[in-house]
């Protein structure tokens, strides 16, 4: 989307295990991961999350800056192989 460098956008999901394959990552990603998400239950998400990366590219990419949560991978092929038909 043009014109959204000042705004954070996610991608959402209709179901809890949907997921995307490789993409390319601009340099307005930010590696440190979105805010606490506060809904009508408390949940801490970010202890019940699976979110995995495989293959992405671009500037975004850069896993060192990554958040250090729980459910956060960083996968090899043979896991990401297990998401493809």
């Amino acid at each position: 989307m043009d014109n959204q460098f000042n705004t954070i956008t996610a991608q959402g999901k209709d179901f809890i295990d949907e997921n995307t394959d490789t993409s390319a990552l601009g340099d307005f990603i930010r590696p440190r991961g979105w805010m606490h998400f506060e809904g009508p239950v408390k949940v801490n998400f970010e202890e019940t999350l699976y979110y995995a990366e495989y293959n992405n590219r671009g500037l975004g990419a850069n896993f060192n800056a990554r958040v250090n949560w729980k459910g956060y991978y960083k996968i090899d092929r043979s896991i990401a192989m297990k998401f493809t038909i």
